[in-house]
């Protein structure tokens, strides 16, 4: 599901982390048990690189999934997808996209 905003540009020059916040798509009592992926896709631009942009292992803290990702290039747009397993035995998938700040 696509997420209501999208993050704001990104420098290219910097990492930092990006979340998903589950607790809308989450039901009472219903927890996080593990995050089946966090991946990226290319949605415009030109980036053979495109996949290094995620750096490190994705972690989750209650409702809130992340991930450190940096070096999104310039007139590019990437989609960041993260999917979890949750206790009431679903996968979850949440969605945005970030394109890289003009420098």
């Amino acid at each position: 599901m696509r997420t209501s905003t999208q993050f704001d540009p990104a420098d290219p020059s910097e990492v930092e982390p990006f979340g998903f916040d589950f607790a809308n798509e989450l039901a009472p009592g219903e927890t996080i048990l593990s995050v089946e992926s966090f991946s990226i896709e290319l949605v415009y631009g030109t980036d053979p690189d495109y996949r290094l942009r995620l750096i490190g292992l994705p972690s989750y803290d209650g409702t809130l999934v992340s991930s450190f990702a940096g070096g999104f290039q310039p007139d590019c747009t990437y989609r960041l997808i993260a999917t979890v397993n949750t206790s009431l035995s679903k996968t979850l998938t949440l969605f945005a996209d970030v394109s890289g700040e003009e420098t």
